[in-house]
Formats: C-alpha cells, structure tokens, sequence
C-alpha cells in the first residue's frame, strides 16, 4: 500500500520529510528514483507523544569531531529537531591511548571545546555527560584498571562542573577501580573486560535512569 508519493526538495538545504500514519506499519519501504542521491544524515521513528529518543551511534570516536561539522547543517538540523537534553558518552575509546595527565587533561580540553561547539548551536537544551566504565587490561599477569582511568574520570567530571554540564560517572555507578572483573564473573560484560554484554547494558541504563531520576525529583 503507498501512504506517500512526494518530490524533495532541491534547494542544497537541509530539510525534513516527514510522513504521517495513523499506525506502525509492520514493514516501511523507502525507494527514490533521482540521477543523483540526496545526503540523508538520519531516520527517526517518533510518535505523537511520549518521549523521543534518537541514538547516533559513533563507534570509536573520541568525541572530539563536532567542530569539523558543518556549522550551518547542523543548525538546521538542530531547529527542525529541537531536542531538550542532548546526551554525550565519551573517553572510554581513548583509555588505552592516554600516556600521562598532561594528555588526560588536554583531551578534556579537546572535549570541553566540541561540546560546547554543539551547546552554541542549541538554545534551552539540558546537557548530560556520561564517563567512560571500568576498563581492565593487564599488568605483571594480573587484570587491573587502566592506570590513568580513574583520574581521566575527575578530570571529566570537574571540566564538566566548571562549564554547566551534568556529569554522570559510570565508573563509580560500576563499583570504581578494578570492578570490571566482577562484571565479567557475573556476565554483565564481555570476555575483551571493555564492552558490556546485553544484560550488562540494562543493569548499566537502568543505574543511569535512577541516578537521573533522583536527581529531577529532588527539585
């Protein structure tokens, strides 16, 4: 069955197609006939009501490519958008990379500067940071926290407090140094002692839900 026939538009903007139905079709099939493809940047599937929530998945990314963007799609985006929380999750990608403070501190910097690139495109959204988890690798045959993980977790968290970002540290809702080897014994994460396996992620959203949740009903 066609729910819709359109043209897009060709101006070089950035513009929102959207297509109302009054269910959730079992099966959606998008099919365009042009001679050169448009760019899509993202599909959402949203409701009428409730909350929305849109993930972009960034594998191994550091957080630090936002202001290499296009300013100007960005903020468009953003407008037709309008999200009220915007939520990073970053560092743990860069744990074994960091050699001493001084990189711990500079890659902070480098974040500080990304989020906020995003925060001057935005006008009333919340924002909340996630730090990186517990992450093991080994020393002397013995599995321990990576060496400058915790201190990358205050630095994150007090760069966060100094610019107006909620901080919602991870590697303390997970037990703190050396508490990944208990997720692992009791299967919440993989055998790498970096990923969460799937049950692991839902313990993991719901310490994050209650945190936040705590937090909103104490004001």
């Amino acid at each position: 069955m066609l729910i819709k026939s359109d043209s897009l538009i060709q101006d070089g903007n950035y513009h929102k197609f959207g297509i109302n139905v009054s269910s959730s079709p079992s099966n959606l099939k998008i099919e365009l006939d042009a001679k050169i493809s448009p760019d899509f940047y993202g599909l959402t599937l949203d409701g009428g009501k409730g909350i929305s929530l849109d993930n972009v998945a960034m594998r191994g990314a550091s957080g630090t490519v936002f202001a290499s963007m296009n300013s100007e799609n960005f903020s468009q985006m953003y407008q037709q958008l309008q999200p009220k929380v915007l939520i990073f999750q970053y560092g743990g990608n860069s744990v074994p990379y960091l050699k001493d403070s001084t990189e711990v501190r500079s890659y902070a910097g480098y974040l500080k500067n990304h989020i906020n690139w995003v925060r001057r495109k935005t006008t009333d959204a919340s924002v909340i940071f996630i730090g990186p988890s517990d992450m093991t690798t080994t020393e002397n045959g013995q599995l321990v926290t990576y060496n400058l993980l915790p201190y990358l977790n205050e630095v994150l968290k007090q760069t966060c407090y100094e610019n107006d970002i909620a901080y919602w540290s991870m590697f303390d809702a997970m037990g703190g140094k050396n508490s990944m080897k208990h997720w692992v014994d009791q299967k919440l994460a993989a055998s790498d002692y970096t990923h969460f396996s799937p049950s692991g992620t839902k313990v993991v959203s719901e310490l994050f839900f209650l945190a936040l949740y705590m937090d909103l009903i104490k004001k």
